[in-house]
């Protein structure tokens, strides 16, 4: 007893599917639009990860009773932000001699805390600003020692290898 391959029950069975699934294909510049569009829902899930982190590391921290964290800890973006409103304050003529008026401090402050979600505070502001500060002086005295150079596009400190192993070995020594 055998199939009969002409029995209307096995119809199909034996022939060869014809392919009705084109696999469509993306060219370069659709294949680069798609990878930013996934690239900036990571970013958008990952800022918006960093922000319930803060706020609960902030609001959970070690320190008080309350439950509130004594130091504010500054992310690269908080930063940004920071920057871009002090120079603003400054344009706006809020920066009289060497330091701001407190009410430039109150503004990045409340900016800062609606953006993220944290608790900011104007003295978290001065203090962050004093910070930056002292690492602007250290940068310029760097840029300012022989053998070092200032890379405007990166936006950092260069120098050659001798340079770079000359100095870490006089830092080492003065370390230990």
């Amino acid at each position: 007893m055998g199939v009969d391959p002409s029995d209307l029950l096995n119809y199909g069975l034996y022939e060869e599917p014809e392919s009705d699934l084109i696999i469509p294909t993306l060219t370069e510049r659709e294949e680069r639009e798609e990878a930013r569009e996934w690239s900036a829902k990571r970013d958008e899930i990952a800022q918006a990860i960093w922000i319930d982190y803060m706020a609960r590391n902030i609001r959970m921290g070690k320190g008080n009773k309350k439950g509130t964290s004594k130091q504010f800890r500054w992310t690269k973006p908080m930063e940004h932000l920071f920057l871009e409103i002090l120079a603003e304050e400054a344009q706006k003529g809020n920066k009289p001699s060497n330091t701001f008026k407190a009410v430039s401090f109150n503004h990045v402050a409340v900016a800062i805390s609606e953006r993220f979600q944290v608790q900011c505070d104007a003295k978290h502001v001065g203090n962050h600003l004093r910070t930056v500060k002292n690492q602007w002086q250290i940068i310029c005295a760097i840029r300012d020692e022989s053998g070092f150079g200032w890379d405007d596009n990166m936006k950092m400190i260069t120098c050659d290898r001798a340079t770079y192993d000359a100095t870490m070995m006089v830092i080492y020594v003065y370390i230990c």
